[in-house]
This record gives C-alpha cells, sequence and structure tokens, in this order.
C-alpha cells in the first residue's frame, strides 16, 4: 500500500500534460486531501501544487469522521508552518 504519482499525467486519450500529476494509491484505497479534508479516488493538480494525500484505509473506513478530524487538525497545523 503506497500513494503513487504519475507525472507527466497522461490522460484517457494517451495525451502527456507536462504541467499536471495524478496521485493514487497503488491498491485503489481513497485519499484524503490534507489541506481541505476532500476525498478522491485518485487527485490531479495543477504544478507546482501544494496538496498532500494521505490513503484511506479499509479498517479507517469506518471511522471516517474521526479522520477527517485529524486530517482538519493536520491541515491546521500545516498552514500555521506556512
Amino acid at each position: 500500500m503506497a500513494i503513487v504519482t504519475q507525472h507527466p499525467y497522461i490522460d484517457d486519450n494517451g495525451v502527456s500534460h507536462e504541467e499536471l500529476i495524478k496521485t493514487y494509491s497503488d491498491l485503489g484505497y481513497p485519499l484524503i486531501q490534507v489541506n481541505t479534508g476532500r476525498i478522491y479516488d485518485e487527485a490531479i493538480d495543477k504544478l507546482p501544487t501544494k496538496n498532500t494525500y494521505l490513503e484511506i484505509l479499509p479498517e479507517e473506513e469506518a471511522k471516517k469522521e474521526e479522520l477527517l478530524a485529524e486530517v482538519a487538525a493536520i491541515g491546521a497545523e500545516f498552514k500555521k508552518t506556512k
């Protein structure tokens, strides 16, 4: 289990996008964006990006609300360091 990035991002038509990066879980787990708490199956960001992602593991899925609160706290700390 790992978070994987693909750069350059290659879309469904096989077109390479140097300005984009795709982030996803190698095992297909959902991702949670630390900065916002939003949940994605995969994320595509424009470079440079400040977004950070964590995997939501199956055992954490049942505790999603608790995880969202933890991510909000991490995001608040992240913003303080800028």
